[in-house]
């Protein structure tokens, strides 16, 4: 059983696990998706292939302890991502910080903020946080527009404000 990086489609990664997914990418909670997500898993001829973003592909390259084939290149194209784009390394950071302190993530794009913050697996129903990473505070305007959208869809705010130290700040809004 191995994981292949296979390469990148634009910014996405392309994984591809050998073997039995439930034993490797399938215990990572991150990768438990729901239904309207399957989208994003493809089967292989090889085996199941998943398309990650930058900020999935660096956790999860940074805790797996597997054999990588190819691991060595994903490395060299997360750091050049991580270098190239100040956003890119603090929502790799942030995204790490918060599947650490036990939230389960997806992508928020389609409500204008980072990630959707889930207590409990995707699968198990409704994320409960909208989520917004920043390394400044916001503005109160800004604020205020993060507010309005979370209680228009009926979810709380998290603000995530990065430190000095590379550590995170949590504020529920």
């Amino acid at each position: 059983m191995s994981v292949i990086f296979s390469g990148c489609v634009g910014g996405l990664f392309v994984v591809d696990e050998i073997g039995d997914p439930s034993r490797i990418l399938r215990s990572f909670p991150q990768f438990e998706k729901t239904p309207s997500h399957q989208n994003s898993l493809e089967q292989s001829t090889s085996g199941t292939r998943h398309i990650l973003g930058v900020d999935e592909a660096s956790y999860l390259r940074s805790c797996m302890l597997t054999s990588w084939v190819h691991g060595d290149r994903m490395d060299e194209l997360i750091r050049n991502r991580r270098e190239q784009s100040r956003e890119v390394d603090l929502l790799c950071g942030a995204y790490a910080h918060l599947t650490r302190s036990g939230y389960w993530l997806n992508h928020g794009g389609a409500f204008g903020v980072h990630y959707l913050v889930y207590t409990s697996p995707p699968r198990d129903g409704h994320s409960m946080y909208l989520c917004i990473v920043t390394d400044t505070e916001m503005s109160q305007s800004d604020v205020t527009v993060l507010l309005r959208l979370s209680r228009s869809v009926r979810k709380r705010a998290m603000l995530l404000v990065a430190e000095a130290d590379d550590t995170f700040r949590v504020e529920m809004l």
